[in-house]
C-alpha cells in the first residue's frame, strides 16, 4: 500500500515539473520508492494452492508482458492526444485506483500458529534445494530477454536508411515476440509440475541456446525477425518455470522474502543486460 501511494504521489508530482533536473529526481526517487512490480509475485502466491502456484505465477507473468506490450503504445497515444502533463496525471490517477483496490480487496495471509505461538523460525534462503541456482537462473534470462529489447531496434536501424520503416520492423518483431512469451508463459503456467518442472526447465535452456546463437549470425532483417519469435515461443516461459520450481522450495513463512529476491535478480539482470548492448 505504500508502495503504490508512493508511485502515485511521485507520477502526480512528475506532471507539474518545470525543468529536467527536477523530472530526473523524481524518477530517481521513483526508483527508491518503487518496486510495486516485483512485491506483486510474492503477494499473488502467498494465498494460493501448492498445486495451483505454477498457474498463477504464469498468469501474473502473462498481465505483465502484456502490460509492457500494451503500455507504449497507450502512452504515445495519450501524449499525443492529451500532452505529457496530463499522461502522468492518469498514470497517478491509475495508481490511486490500484491502491483503492488493494486497500478494499486484498487480504494477507494470516500467520501459521504452532506449539509455540506464532511461527517465525528464521529460514537460510540460500540453503534451501536449488534456490541459488535458481536465482541464478533468473539473472542469466532477464540480462537476455532484457539485452534483446534494445537490440532489436537497433538491428531493423542498420539494415535500413528509413528511421519510420525501423521503427516498423522493430515493432512488429517486438510485436510479435510479446504474442509467443505470452502463449509460452501460458503453456508453461498450466504444465509445470514438481515431477517434470527441471526437464522443462532443461529444455528451454536448450533451446534458448540454439536459438540465441542463430540471432548472432543472422545478418538480415526477416531471419533475424523469425528467431526472434522463435526464441519467445521455444525457449520463452524460462522464468516461470523458475518462479514455479521455486515456489516448490520456499516456506510459506519466507514466500514474500524468496520472491523478493528473485525479482530482485532479475532487476539486476535487466539493467545488466541493457547495459551491455
Amino acid at each position: 500500500l505504500r508502495t503504490t501511494l508512493a508511485v502515485c504521489v511521485v507520477y502526480y508530482l512528475s506532471s507539474r515539473c518545470e525543468n529536467v533536473l527536477q523530472l530526473l529526481s523524481l524518477r530517481i526517487l521513483l526508483g527508491f520508492v518503487g518496486g510495486f512490480q516485483e512485491l506483486t509475485m510474492a503477494l499473488a502466491t502467498q494465498l494460493c494452492p501448492a498445486l495451483r502456484t505454477p498457474l498463477v505465477i504464469g498468469c501474473v507473468q502473462i498481465s505483465q508482458i502484456t502490460a509492457g506490450a500494451l503500455a507504449p503504445f497507450a502512452g504515445g497515444v495519450l501524449m499525443g492526444w492529451i500532452g505529457i502533463r496530463h499522461t502522468l496525471v492518469i498514470s497517478s490517477l491509475l495508481c490511486l485506483i490500484s491502491f483503492l483496490l488493494y486497500a478494499v480487496l486484498y487480504r494477507d495471509a494470516p500467520e501459521r500458529p504452532t506449539a509455540n505461538g506464532i511461527d517465525r523460525e528464521p529460514v537460510r534462503l540460500l540453503s534451501l534445494p536449488n534456490f541459488a541456482l535458481l536465482a541464478i537462473s533468473v539473472f542469466i534470462v532477464t540480462v537476455i530477454e532484457k539485452g534483446l529489447q534494445p537490440a532489436v531496434p537497433l538491428f531493423a536501424l542498420t539494415h535500413s536508411a528509413d528511421a519510420r520503416r525501423a521503427a516498423l520492423i522493430a515493432g512488429i518483431i517486438l510485436a510479435l515476440a510479446a504474442v509467443g512469451d505470452t502463449l509460452a508463459v501460458w503453456y508453461c503456467g498450466r504444465g509445470v509440475r514438481r515431477g517434470r518442472a527441471r526437464a522443462l526447465l532443461v529444455r528451454r535452456w536448450a533451446w534458448g541456446a540454439l536459438l540465441s546463437s542463430a540471432l548472432a549470425v543472422s545478418d538480415a532483417v526477416l531471419p533475424f525477425g523469425i528467431f526472434r519469435c522463435l526464441l519467445a515461443v521455444l525457449a520463452g516461459g524460462t522464468l516461470t518455470v523458475a518462479y514455479a520450481m521455486a515456489s516448490f522450495v520456499i516456506p510459506a513463512q519466507v514466500r514474500a522474502t524468496g520472491f523478493a529476491v528473485l525479482s530482485s535478480c532479475a532487476l539486476i539482470g535487466a539493467g545488466v543486460g541493457q547495459l551491455l548492448i
